[in-house]
């Protein structure tokens, strides 16, 4: 997890005393996540990730994309994703249009 912290510190520009300046943990928490002295916790984890605007999993290296979660698809629109790819385009179109009519019928109630 160290590594992937520094590595994103720098493509930032910013350095790991900055971040606990500004997050408000202390130096040596880091320092002791590098000697592997003690691990990250969680909320801790988060605290970092949110100020870096990454996402938690590639804080860790658990992930490739950086997205915060809330920026990714939600859970319905992932599995609306899902199913749209094996549709035709003239069922997505369908879809579409429904759901356009959906938005005009609740604009106008």
């Amino acid at each position: 997890m160290y590594d992937n912290f520094v590595k994103i510190v720098q493509e930032k520009g910013l350095t790991a005393y900055r971040v606990a300046k500004d997050t408000g943990i202390s130096p040596t928490v880091f320092s002791d996540w590098k000697s592997g002295k003690s691990s990250p916790k969680i909320d801790k984890i988060k605290k970092i990730a949110d100020y870096l605007n990454v996402s938690e999993d590639y804080l860790m290296g658990n992930t490739d994309n950086p997205q915060p979660i809330d920026e990714q698809l939600s859970g319905v629109d992932f599995a609306l994703y899902g199913e749209v790819k094996e549709m035709t385009e003239e069922e997505k179109q369908d879809v579409l249009d429904y759901i356009r009519y959906k938005k005009l019928k609740k604009k106008n109630s």
